[in-house]
Formats: C-alpha cells, sequence, structure tokens
C-alpha cells in the first residue's frame, strides 16, 4: 500500500509477486483514497510448484499514470496468457469478481431495497469442550471426554460448518448446551429449573467465566450469543462460510426439537416447511448462483460473508422464478 501511494501523481508500474488476497485488499487501497491507477491485472501463479506454499498466489501489476483512472482489474489463468479469463470492478465500495457475469443478475442486488430475510451467525459460546456435547453409544460426552448427565430442557442438537459441507444434515451426534432463549436473559432460573445443568456449568466455571472475548463482560453468568427468536425457529437454510463450496442445506427438527449451528455458519430462520422449501429452491438456483459466484473470492479465508448472502434480493429471485413459468 505504501508503495502504491508513492506511485500516486506520477508514471510508473509496480509489480509484485503476492498472495491473490493481498493484492485486492491493495487494489481496494487504491481505488478508495483515488489513487491515479491506469491499469491493474493479476496474473495466477502455481505457489505450490514454484514455492511450494499452499496458497492462491499471482504476479500484481499495477501500472500509474497522471490524472488517469481505472476502476478494472483483469484476471489472467497464467503468466503466459494474452487474453484475461476474466475482469473484476470496483463497484459499490467492494470488488466484482466477474464483471460479465454479475451484470446478468444484478437486478438480484439488494443494495437498494431492505430485504425480509435476515442472515444469521449461528451461536457464538467460546467453550466448546464445556458447552458442546457428543453422543456415543446413547451416552453424552464433552470436549474432556467426561459423561455428562444433564437434563434435556437446555441441550439441543448441533449442526458444525463441516457437516454443512459435506452433507451430514442427519448427523444425530452431536448437542449443544442453550443457556438462555435470547441475549442478555437471566441465567440463574437454570438453577431451580435445571439443577443437574447448573451443577455441570458451575463444575466448568473456570473455563466459562475466563471467556477473553469481550461480548461476555457485563452478561449473566454462563450466557451464549447468537440465539433470539430466530435461533429456535424449526425450519432453517443454512450454508458453511469456510468452505469452498456454494452449497445450502435445508435443516428440519431433529429429536423435536430444532437445530442450533456453530459460528462458522450462517442461516436463514423459517417458522414454516413450506416457506423454507420455497425459498431454498430459489437459492439453489443457476440465477441465485451467479449472483453470488460472481462476487465470491474463494481463497480468502473466509469466502462466504453474511453481507454477501444479504445482497442477494431473495423476494425479487423467487419473483423471477414465477415469471419464467
Amino acid at each position: 500500500m505504501k508503495l502504491l501511494d508513492a506511485l500516486n501523481s506520477s508514471e510508473g508500474t509496480l509489480a509484485m509477486l503476492c498472495k491473490t488476497s493481498t493484492a485486492r485488499k491493495a487494489m481496494l487501497h487504491a481505488w478508495r483514497n483515488n489513487l491515479d491507477v491506469k491499469y491493474a491485472a493479476i496474473y495466477s501463479i502455481d505457489a505450490k510448484k514454484h514455492f511450494n506454499a499452499n496458497v492462491s498466489a499471482c504476479l500484481f501489476l499495477v501500472e500509474f499514470g497522471k490524472d488517469q483512472s481505472s476502476n478494472l482489474l483483469d484476471v489472467f489463468d497464467k503468466l503466459e496468457n494474452n487474453l484475461p479469463a476474466s475482469t473484476s470492478k470496483y463497484e459499490d465500495q467492494r470488488i466484482i469478481k466477474d464483471v460479465e457475469r454479475y451484470r446478468s443478475t444484478e437486478y438480484l442486488n439488494n443494495s437498494i431495497l431492505a430485504s425480509p430475510f435476515k442472515w444469521r451467525s449461528g451461536i457464538k459460546h467460546d467453550a466448546a469442550k464445556v458447552l458442546e456435547l457428543t453422543v456415543r453409544n446413547g451416552v453424552m460426552y464433552n470436549g474432556f471426554d467426561e459423561i455428562v448427565e444433564i437434563e434435556d430442557e437446555y441441550i439441543y442438537p448441533l449442526k458444525k460448518g463441516s457437516d454443512l459441507a459435506r452433507g451430514k444434515t442427519e448427523n444425530r451426534d452431536r448437542r449443544v448446551i442453550v443457556t438462555q432463549k435470547r441475549i442478555g436473559e437471566d441465567t440463574s432460573t437454570i438453577h431451580d429449573r435445571a439443577p443437574k445443568t447448573w451443577e455441570y456449568l458451575v463444575s466448568h466455571s473456570q473455563i466459562l467465566d475466563k471467556r477473553k472475548s469481550r461480548v461476555y463482560l457485563s452478561k449473566p453468568r454462563f450466557s451464549v450469543f447468537g440465539v433470539g427468536d430466530y435461533a429456535f425457529a424449526p425450519w432453517k437454510i443454512a450454508i458453511s462460510s469456510l468452505y469452498k463450496s456454494l452449497y445450502f442445506r435445508l435443516v428440519g427438527p431433529l429429536l423435536s426439537k430444532p437445530v442450533f449451528f456453530d459460528d462458522t455458519v450462517y442461516y436463514l430462520p423459517f417458522a414454516s416447511e413450506d416457506e423454507a422449501k420455497r425459498v431454498f429452491a430459489a437459492l439453489t438456483s443457476k440465477k441465485a448462483a451467479d449472483f453470488l459466484e460472481s462476487q465470491i473470492f474463494w481463497d480468502e479465508m473466509r469466502p462466504i460473508t453474511v453481507n454477501l448472502l444479504q445482497r442477494l434480493n431473495i423476494q425479487r429471485l423467487m419473483e423471477a422464478a414465477l415469471e419464467e413459468r
């Protein structure tokens, strides 16, 4: 970024080997600061072959010219190629990965119209070994391989991002202890409602009371986050944010209870199965895939973000599907 700043208001070229994600961040810096970028390109290289590094890397090229500005970024598959495989564009304070693909579905962009659908994150607790349980041969164990015998009231089925990515939506082995129905709810009632659960939590208070995240400060003891009416909805459409695949999963109740997800998952909650299935059909359509794929950079650590998902106007997507019938 310092080199780009130094080249501004002059004529010169920067060429550097770097991670592809670094190149994009550098270009965001250049565009957001109105630098005089005349031309920019990314040439993909095989970092594993040349540097024994498992990372998406490139030759990053930026040409500067006085009073010249381009908001395009050519992306080449190889150093030797003369024509770009695709062209990215800076638009609405972000980079559109594939402009041509995006233009065909731009009408689905949710930037102007507020969406009635709100994507949520899975439960956050920062105490997996205590609050996440595994069932083996009908017996529950925590992460310390201790047998856990507590009331059923605060125990719910759990799906992790890896379960969704691998299609293991019917797996019934995972559980999570959910101490609240809403953020900030008094947890002391657990003492009377489920004394064994309270005793279990207290026995692991050295871990629960020392969770480092600031979100737990000034909150009731044993608090969790990512809870509310939406978290207890019986039907959900969920997707893993970490895996390199655009797989939405339709998840219904398990063990007569709503399913919870870990905090690597984003989901939409639904009260009815019919509505969930209608939205699921829309989200798994080619139009939805084209819109999302045009903006997803799969080399990012968390390629799927809640901001990206929220940009997709699901209502308009469903209307378009009806118009085509």
